[in-house]
């Protein structure tokens, strides 16, 4: 008895190094995997999965199973090692497919040619669609976005569709605003002064009702310098540079037309501030008026092999510094 206890040890010694190490080597590996077969617009992103909360699991699991069979098998019980591992994989599988319901409940369908009610199938006409998300923290460097498209249709009604892929949100804006006449809104104004950091705003959701609502106070020429940067006509790589005061003079209008809906919305108020901070005293960087595709390509490119990083200003706006790159 003694001596079965005594080998017992380092059997389960050696279980539990070896289901950490394998633990650490194949979680998010397996993870990838999963979504992969699962489908990836079915599935939050695995870079919501935080290997804190989930290698213990497997490491206890592998350690106990290891040390309950050891006793008729012997260092022959570490073949079970692996299970930890795979139960902790499937687990990860099955809460990123199944994982939040509210990003996967859907009002509205645009299929065959028409946008329809989900609930009763009746056929919608489409106005303008907001797109929107929300950050969820589930770690160190660990986290997820719900997206969401919330459609308004002609006789004022809100449909709303929730998304855990953001490719699948992408298509469905795109489907929208290309083939069913529905408004909407992708823009971010970016300054660069000689090649530093992108300064940018990419104006919020709280925009669209406004900018796609017609913009009846407005003169007929502040209408049309505001309509082009809407969806479809801008296109989803739209980028177009603008002259300063231009902005700033589209911007005064706006305010004194509206000071209702630009003073009170904390999101909108931020960008107003925000673009304005990027107004320069002088004829110096170009001033961009872009879609966000566009802005994060153009990131994207400027980035080469070396890294971006990221930090917010106090004036409302977005700084993102290349490093790394000679």
């Amino acid at each position: 008895m003694a001596e079965c206890a005594e080998q017992m040890v380092p059997i389960v010694a050696l279980a539990f190094v070896a289901a950490l190490a394998l633990s650490l080597l194949t979680l998010h590996a397996g993870a990838e995997l999963a979504v992969a077969l699962l489908g990836r617009e079915r599935c939050l992103s695995t870079e919501s999965v935080n290997g804190t909360s989930w290698w213990p699991l497997s490491v206890l699991l592998s350690t106990g199973l290891v040390a309950f069979m050891a006793g008729s098998h012997g260092y022959g019980a570490l073949a079970f090692v692996p299970v930890g591992p795979v139960v902790a994989i499937v687990l990860v599988a099955l809460a990123l497919r199944f994982g939040e319901r509210s990003g996967r409940k859907r009002e509205f369908v645009p299929a065959d040619g028409r946008v329809v009610e989900a609930a009763t199938g009746a056929e919608l006409r489409p106005a303008f669609v907001v797109a929107d998300g929300s950050y969820s923290c589930t770690g160190p460097a660990s986290g997820y976005t719900l997206h969401a498209l919330t459609l308004h249709d002609a006789r004022g009604r809100r449909f709303a569709n929730g998304y855990v892929s953001k490719q699948e949100n992408d298509r469905v804006f795109a489907a929208l605003t290309r083939e069913h006449g529905c408004l909407g809104l992708s823009l971010a104004v970016q300054r660069r002064e000689d090649n530093g950091p992108f300064r940018s705003v990419a104006l919020g959701s709280a925009w669209t009702p406004l900018l796609c609502g017609g913009l009846e106070r407005l003169d007929a020429a502040d209408r049309a310098w505001w309509a082009q940067w809407l969806q479809p006509s801008f296109g989803l790589l739209g980028a177009r540079e603008v002259n300063p005061q231009e902005l700033a003079r589209h911007l005064d209008a706006l305010e004194d037309a509206y000071p209702e809906a630009v003073e009170v919305d904390d999101r909108v108020v931020r960008d107003l501030g925000g673009m304005r901070a990027l107004l320069p005293s002088e004829a110096a960087a170009p001033l961009w008026l872009l879609t966000a595709e566009a802005h994060s390509q153009a990131v994207e490119h400027a980035r080469g092999r070396g890294w971006v990083l990221c930090s917010a200003s106090e004036d409302g706006t977005w700084i993102e510094a290349i490093e790394g790159v000679p």
